[in-house]
């Protein structure tokens, strides 16, 4: 590898080091990022639900939350990213049914969250009606005309037209490509093995060579905290968590036009229960969730049975292991666990602004626009030069 001063080098190439490098190479700024899988967007930008969250999802964080802004200011800057860079986007929207009272009570309350987050022009998360639509409650007529293949069990959904799929895996390859078609240099099985610093540079050991830079951005998802180890830079923690999902094929795929959820009863946690069309005319159904260790992937046949189980919720026995394409295995980092909400982090340890951490979690693809913003926004705090291209194209891709 060059020995030359890089001033940045973004450590991981998955939504957030790819979002991160396509943002910042609008600036005239020397750049690396190296990524130790062999593609772009591995590990948890490839499994995961492919939702963005436009609505419900996103506004019902909890108000104050680095989640709940960065997923909201996220929200008008969607479409402008798929039109620029031909990546897949469909707003399908999103359907959280009601089975009793209890569905009706927590429903009402992301009604409420959701307008005083996003509508009121005095909020700090304002967002125009053009770009968002209130969440709804629609009755029981309403959602069998919405989705006529449901159990005949639900008397309602709350309703979320904002709510969109993607290809994650695909967004985090284009932001890459267009990072690398602006100058960005990319490298790929490269692995972080050491950090040294010293007079104002980091130096960053590779299994294939170093590298110096004068900023680290360490964006390597589960491994974020290795990472901040090697260089004494962690000041959070987290559980790296396995999620479990199934992708189901098209006869099902043709049954589901929403994003449907069930609100898990306590004593089912931990467990999602959706059922999410896909771009590509599929659907994924899941979250079996559990802690595990780092980089273990592996699932048992009762995880798929619980699965099962759960699609039969929504669609009776219609779901059974005949229509199973493939089995969707994942880990994220979860922050806050023990408390049922996940906050993000990007920050930088006390006096050493040249180094930024981040870790993401539920949400972190549809996050992932801001989250690229606000990482440029506190590098320019820290004082790095921020001066803009006159030959950037943010339509431009460039194949990794």
């Amino acid at each position: 590898m060059s020995s030359d001063v890089k001033d940045i080098i973004i450590v991981g190439g998955g939504i957030a080091g790819s979002s991160i490098a396509k943002e910042l190479s609008q600036y005239d700024l020397s750049i690396t990022l190296i990524e130790k899988e062999d593609s772009i967007g591995q590990i948890a930008t490839s499994s995961n639900m492919r939702l963005v969250c436009q609505g419900g999802d996103g506004t019902a964080f909890r108000p104050g939350t680095l989640h709940a802004e960065l997923n909201i200011r996220s929200i008008p800057e969607w479409p402008k990213l798929a039109d620029e860079l031909s990546i897949p986007f469909r707003r399908i929207g999103g359907m959280s049914l009601i089975r009793h009272a209890w569905d009706y009570s927590k429903g009402l309350k992301s009604i409420s969250r959701s307008f005083r987050s996003s509508l009121k022009k005095d909020s700090s998360y304002y967002i125009s009606e053009k770009e968002f639509k209130p969440l709804q409650l629609i009755d029981k007529n309403t959602l069998y005309q919405m989705e006529p293949n449901l159990l005949n069990v639900f008397l309602g959904a709350i309703y979320d037209p904002n709510l969109a799929v993607t290809s994650s895996k695909d967004v985090a390859k284009a932001c890459a490509e267009n990072a690398k078609a602006n100058g960005v240099e990319i490298s790929l099985k490269t692995e972080v093995v050491g950090v040294d610093k010293g007079d104002g540079i980091f130096m960053i050991h590779t299994n294939n060579g170093d590298l110096k830079a004068k900023y680290v951005i360490n964006a390597a998802g589960i491994y974020t905290d290795k990472i901040a180890d090697m260089a004494y830079t962690r000041t959070f923690s987290f559980v790296q968590v396995k999620g479990v999902m199934l992708l189901l094929d098209k006869e099902i795929g043709e049954s589901v036009s929403h994003a449907l959820v069930l609100l898990p009863y306590f004593e089912e946690a931990p467990v999602t229960k959706a059922v999410v069309p896909t771009i590509d005319g599929r659907v994924i159904l899941g979250i079996h969730l559990g802690v595990s260790v780092k980089g273990d992937l592996s699932y048992k046949d009762s995880d798929i049975e619980h699965l099962l189980e759960i699609g039969k919720e929504f669609l009776g026995d219609v779901v059974s292991r005949e229509h199973i394409d493939d089995v969707i295995v994942g880990q994220m980092p979860f922050t806050n666990v023990e408390t049922g909400w996940y906050e993000y982090v990007v920050e930088s340890p006390p006096r050493i602004p040249n180094w930024i951490n981040v870790v993401l979690g539920p949400a972190g693809v549809s996050a992932s626009p801001a989250l690229a913003k606000k990482v440029v926004w506190q590098l320019g705090l820290s004082g790095l030069p921020l001066n803009m291209k006159s030959e950037y194209d943010p339509r431009k891709r460039e194949v990794v």
